[in-house]
């Protein structure tokens, strides 16, 4: 049984991550309870773990357009029993933050939506990109700028042309990109054509919360994810997880659990039948 421990992060130690890979932090979840709920759901990640490394938590964001809560948070929330922000010295895109004993990564990233309606984030990098691009474009641009191309799976948004065209892109392989899974997929949802058809040409499927904007959700993130079975560098840790991703010979290993049918239910009415909590979009 492993635990989260406390990491040195202006010495250059090594620890195992704990990552989701699709985070919104929406500007009605209360900011504190959010990365309380994250730090325990990765503390109860890693004690399934047989690991002899220390271990850390990762959140990594996609912020869409006309939210930038990365760069607002910076040597903020001071006040005792809060948690307080500080970008790590080496690495900007990646804040560490901390609570007394606890603490947390959170790398910048962004989600955008293309010309055709897909969602695609753009993970591991502080540049903004804009919407309405076409996917291939995009693709393209995100790769030059040092970030992690990811199509993530919602409900409903691989259905149809969409769809069609994730497989299409999928089958060209013309531009390095991974997709994403969702912790809100429900149980009954087993087979995703796309997931299938990505296992069978080695693209990584990267999991992640995926938290709505809805006030029971703001307890999910953290609670889906993977961890690697290299360690990272507590220096540069963003950089090495986007390194290690992309080496195909490094074992990704999920965790976490998809989402029952009452819970799903649930959500997708109060997503529609409840006033917008956020400028975000639900995905």
């Amino acid at each position: 049984m492993n635990d989260m421990k406390n990491i040195d992060f202006t010495a250059h130690e090594h620890f195992t991550p704990l990552v989701d890979a699709h985070v919104h932090i929406y500007p009605s979840y209360n900011v504190t309870e959010f990365l309380d709920n994250a730090w325990e759901n990765f503390r109860k990640a890693s004690r399934a773990l047989p690991l002899s490394t220390p271990i850390t938590g990762m959140l990594l964001l996609s912020e869409s357009s006309g939210c930038d809560w990365f760069s607002q948070q910076q040597n903020t929330l001071k006040n005792d029993g809060q948690w307080q922000f500080q970008p790590l010295p080496e690495e900007p895109m990646t804040l560490l933050a901390s609570n007394e004993e606890k603490s947390l990564l959170i790398v910048a990233g962004r989600q955008v939506i293309t010309a055709e309606g897909l969602e695609v984030l753009a993970l591991l990098t502080k540049q903004q990109f804009d919407d309405g691009q076409p996917l291939t474009q995009l693709l393209e641009k995100i790769n030059e700028n040092d970030g992690l191309a990811v199509l993530p799976w919602a409900v409903g948004k691989w259905l149809g042309g969409r769809g069609k065209r994730v497989s299409e892109l999928l089958a060209s392989q013309d531009f390095p990109f991974m997709l994403g899974d969702n912790g809100g997929r429900p149980v009954f949802w087993r087979n995703v054509p796309q997931f299938i058809q990505a296992n069978a040409k080695g693209i990584r499927i990267l999991p992640g919360s995926d938290p709505l904007p809805l006030t029971a959700d703001a307890s999910r993130a953290g609670s889906f994810g993977f961890t690697l079975s290299i360690s990272v560098s507590s220096k540069t840790p963003a950089q090495a997880i986007h390194r290690l991703l992309l080496d195909s010979t490094v074992a990704l290993s999920p965790y976490g659990r998809l989402q029952g049918p009452i819970r799903f239910l649930q959500n997708q009415l109060s997503l529609r039948f409840s006033s917008p909590a956020s400028p975000e979009s639900a995905s």
